[in-house]
């Protein structure tokens, strides 16, 4: 039996001075905007028309920024009242970056290799989001980094299985459930263990 999760917004952006460091411009991409649309294409990097910056290797072999595991980037409506009240900003949709905007799952619900139907794509998620300083930039305070570790409404990353043009509006169908599977708060809890030892 499927599931279908609503999709509340559709994002894309292009790099962007969101600030200064050291009194060097930061550039970024975190500053999405909802589409105007009724389809876009997905590749297995993303939605056209959205771009990353920071996108090399890091030692680790970790990508940074974007790359097949962080193609796209899912957030669940339901928290920005959470968000909202605990840093006392008006945050509009889509202020934390996210691609995806969407309504019903959250980060106890998904586990990591659900497979979701999007209009012609396929989507498999992949991992956690992790806070980073471009976020604080962008929405002018250090405490959210710290806090989305915390409190864990952090959102997650999707890896394309199948490309193709999705609907801005509309649902998305979860095709194949990973019930075994860790869930992606449990991913999270496991990552923000490991920091707190280091």
């Amino acid at each position: 039996m499927s599931t279908l999760i609503s999709i509340v917004s559709v994002n894309v952006g292009q790099p962007e001075v969101i600030g200064g460091s050291k009194s060097k411009p930061v550039r970024s991409g975190i500053r999405k905007r909802p589409v105007d649309q009724p389809t876009v294409l997905l590749t297995s990097i993303g939605l056209v028309g959205d771009h990353q910056v920071e996108t090399h290797i890091k030692p680790s072999g970790k990508q940074l920024h974007g790359g097949p595991d962080k193609a796209v980037y899912v957030f669940p409506a339901d928290h920005y009242v959470d968000w909202r009240a605990q840093l006392g900003l008006d945050l509009p949709l889509p202020s934390f970056g996210e691609n995806l905007t969407v309504e019903w799952i959250n980060e106890e619900r998904a586990h990591i290799g659900d497979i979701w139907r999007w209009g012609e794509a396929l989507l498999k998620v992949s991992e956690p989001r992790q806070p980073c300083s471009k976020l604080a930039l962008h929405l002018g305070t250090t405490d959210v980094v710290r806090m989305m570790w915390a409190n864990g409404l952090c959102g997650w990353y999707m890896r394309v299985l199948k490309p193709g043009f999705v609907p801005s509006v509309g649902t998305i169908e979860i095709v194949e459930r990973v019930h075994t599977a860790p869930t992606v708060s449990d991913i999270q809890i496991e990552k923000r263990t490991k920091n707190r030892r280091r």
